[in-house]
C-alpha cells in the first residue's frame, strides 16, 4: 500500500504523465469493438479522464487550452474550402438541414432543460453531447471564461464549467450510443432501401464520388518488329494516348537520341524510357515489346510537386491547349480543385487555384510552374508560421468584446480560432502558395489537440461526476436523449418532405449536420456504400461552426 501512495503522490506532481496515462489508457478503450462497433478514441479518453479525475488527478489548463485552439483552428481550416464548395454545389440544402438539426437541438435543450430544472451551464453540457459536438463544448466552455460574462448571484465560473463538463460527460454517451442505434432503425420503420438510393445517387452523378490520384510510373521497353509503331514519329505516337506517356529516353544501336528532336521516328530494336500513368504504360506496352530492366534506361529520374494555376492567361484553358504534356512533357496525375479531385483528361479545362499533381524531370517542371504560377515541391512540410499567426491571431480577436445594444458580446477562443481557421482555409484554396497543413499533419494536430482537450474535460468532470448524477442524472439523461431524437426526426422531415433529397445523401448529412463519424460508418454500412459519406461531408463543414455558435450562444442564454 505504500508503495501505491508513493505512486499517487508522485503522479499528482507530474500532469504530463497523468495526461499521457489517460490518453492512452482512452485510446486503448476506443480500440475495443463490440460487433464491429467501437466507442472511439474520444471517447475512451473521456471516460478514462473521469476515472482518473474521480482518482482526484488533475490536468493541466495551459496544455488543454493549446490543444483546444490548435483542434479549433484546423476544423476551421479545413471547413474553409469545403464550406465554399458546399455552398456552389448543394449548399442551400445542406446549410438548410443543419440549421434545421442546430435550432431544433438548440431550442429542445434549452426547453427540456429549463423544464426539468437543470442548473447553470449543464443545458449547454446536454447540448454538446446530446448532438455529439465537441466545438459546441469547447464554445460553451470558452463564453463562460470571457471576461464580459456577468454570471447570477452565487453562482461560480467554476461551478459553471464543472456543470458543462459533467452535463456534457452524461449524455455524450446517450448521444453516441443513441443516434447510432437510430440511425439503424430508420431505414426499418421508414422503410427506405439505403442500398438503392446510394446506387441512384452514384449512377446519377458519377463525379461525385471523386476521382483518386493516379500512380505514375517509369518503364523501359524495346520496341518489337512488327510493333504498329515502327516507321512512326514520336511525338504522334505519344499524342495518341492523350499525353499521358512521355519517353524521355531514346537508345538506338548502343546511341542515346534526343527524344524532343521533331524527326524522330520509331524504329524496330529502339529501346525507349518512358514516364506516364500506369494505366497508359501498361496499355502502350502491348503495342511497343518487351520490358527492359536496363539502370542506363531507366535512370531519369522524374519529380512529382504540386503546381499551382495562379496566371490570368493559363484559366480557363485546357491541359491540351497548354501544352501541359507535349510542350513541358509533365504526366499530370491529379487535378485538385477545391476539396475536389478532377479527372486530369486533356480537355480538362483548369481554373486559378486549381493544383495539379505533375510529374516530370526538375527542369521540365520549373518551365511549367512559370507557365502556370507556381511550383511547390515541399508538400509534406507545415507551414508553421502562417499556422502559428493564425491561432495567435484568433486567439486575439476572440478576447476582443463589442457592445451591442448594451450587452458586451465576445468570440472567445474557440470562435476567434475557429475564425481564423476558416479564413486562411479559405483563402489556401484560392491561393494554395502559404499556410499548407497536409492532410497526415491535420489529422496528427486534431486528434491529438481533441484528446489533449477531451482530457481535461474528463478530469475537470470527474472529481464531481457522481454528484452530478445523483443531482441531476436522470434529468440531464432525458434532455440528452429529446437533442438526440428531436434533430434527426425533424431532419427527416425537412430532408425527405421539402427537400426531396437523396436518402443516402440525407442521412449522412444529418450525421454530418451532429458530428458523428461513428453513426456515419453505420449509415455507410447499412447502404452498402461510401455515398452517404459525401452527404456527411456536405453537411459536416458547416455544422462545425454552426453548432460551435450554438455553444456560445446557449451559455448567454442560460445566465
Amino acid at each position: 500500500m505504500r508503495e501505491i501512495e508513493r505512486v499517487y503522490e508522485f503522479l499528482q506532481n507530474q500532469p504530463v504523465i497523468v495526461l499521457c496515462l489517460v490518453l492512452a489508457s482512452g485510446y486503448l478503450v476506443g480500440l475495443m469493438r463490440f460487433r464491429g462497433i467501437g466507442l472511439g478514441s474520444v471517447t475512451g479518453v473521456l471516460f478514462a479522464g473521469l476515472v482518473f479525475g474521480h482518482w482526484g488527478f488533475v490536468g493541466d489548463p495551459i496544455l488543454q487550452s493549446v490543444g483546444f485552439a490548435f483542434f479549433m483552428y484546423v476544423v476551421g481550416y479545413e471547413a474553409g474550402p469545403r464550406m465554399f464548395a458546399v455552398v456552389r454545389q448543394d449548399g442551400l440544402r445542406y446549410a438548410a438541414l443543419v440549421l434545421v438539426i442546430a435550432g431544433s437541438g438548440f431550442g429542445t435543450a434549452y426547453g427540456v432543460g429549463r423544464l426539468l430544472g437543470l442548473p447553470t451551464g449543464a443545458i449547454a453540457g446536454a447540448l454538446a453531447g446530446g448532438l455529439t459536438t465537441t466545438p459546441t463544448l469547447a464554445a460553451a466552455q470558452s463564453a463562460v471564461t470571457a471576461p464580459d460574462l456577468a454570471l447570477g448571484e452565487g453562482v461560480s465560473t467554476e461551478q459553471v464549467l464543472a456543470n458543462i463538463n459533467g452535463g456534457y460527460a452524461i449524455t455524450y454517451l446517450v448521444g453516441l450510443i443513441g443516434l447510432i442505434v437510430l440511425i439503424k432503425l430508420v431505414p426499418r420503420f421508414t422503410g427506405l432501401d439505403l442500398a438503392a438510393a446510394a446506387e441512384e445517387a452514384e449512377s446519377g452523378d458519377p463525379s461525385r464520388t471523386g476521382v483518386a490520384p493516379r500512380p505514375v510510373v517509369t518503364r523501359a521497353y524495346r520496341v518489337r518488329g512488327d510493333s504498329v509503331l515502327v516507321g512512326k514519329p514520336l511525338r504522334e505516337v505519344e499524342a495518341r494516348v492523350d499525353g499521358r506517356v512521355r519517353c524521355f529516353k531514346v537508345r538506338r544501336g548502343g546511341e542515346m537520341l534526343d527524344p524532343d528532336a521533331v524527326s524522330v521516328t520509331i524504329e524496330a530494336g529502339d529501346e525507349l524510357a518512358v514516364i506516364g500513368l500506369l494505366t497508359q504504360v501498361k496499355k502502350a506496352a502491348e503495342e511497343v515489346g518487351p520490358e527492359l530492366d536496363d539502370s542506363a534506361l531507366l535512370d531519369v529520374s522524374p519529380e512529382s510537386a504540386e503546381v499551382v494555376v495562379m496566371r490570368r492567361d493559363a484559366a480557363h484553358k485546357t491541359l491540351a491547349e497548354l501544352g501541359v504534356a507535349s510542350t513541358y512533357g509533365a504526366i499530370v496525375s491529379a487535378v485538385k480543385r477545391g476539396d475536389a479531385h478532377l479527372e486530369p483528361a486533356p480537355d480538362l479545362e483548369v481554373q486559378r487555384g486549381d493544383v495539379l499533381t505533375a510529374t516530370a524531370p526538375g527542369p521540365h517542371l520549373e518551365r511549367l510552374g512559370k507557365a502556370l504560377g507556381h511550383v511547390e515541391r515541399d508538400i509534406e512540410e507545415t507551414d508553421l508560421l502562417t499556422m502559428m499567426l493564425g491561432i495567435a491571431a484568433g486567439v486575439a480577436i476572440g478576447a476582443i468584446s463589442i457592445t451591442v445594444w448594451g450587452v458586451p458580446l465576445s468570440l472567445g477562443v474557440a470562435g476567434g480560432t475557429l475564425l481564423c481557421g476558416v479564413v486562411l482555409g479559405a483563402l489556401r484554396s484560392v491561393s494554395p502558395v502559404f499556410g499548407r497543413v497536409p492532410a497526415g499533419a491535420r489529422w496528427f494536430i486534431m486528434e491529438v489537440g481533441l484528446l489533449v482537450f477531451m482530457s481535461g474535460v474528463g478530469l475537470s468532470a470527474g472529481a464531481s461526476i457522481l454528484e452530478t448524477l445523483r443531482s441531476s442524472g436522470l434529468p440531464l439523461v432525458l434532455t440528452g436523449a429529446a437533442v438526440m431524437v428531436v434533430p434527426v426526426a425533424a431532419g427527416l422531415v425537412v430532408g425527405l418532405g421539402l427537400m426531396k433529397m437523396n436518402p443516402a445523401l440525407l442521412l449522412g448529412g444529418i450525421t454530418g449536420a451532429m458530428t458523428s463519424t461513428a453513426a456515419m460508418r453505420v449509415v455507410c454500412g447499412e447502404a452498402k456504400s461510401n455515398v452517404p459519406a459525401l452527404g456527411y461531408a456536405g453537411a459536416y463543414a458547416i455544422a462545425n461552426i454552426v453548432l460551435a455558435l450554438c455553444g456560445y450562444l446557449i451559455v448567454r442564454l442560460e445566465v
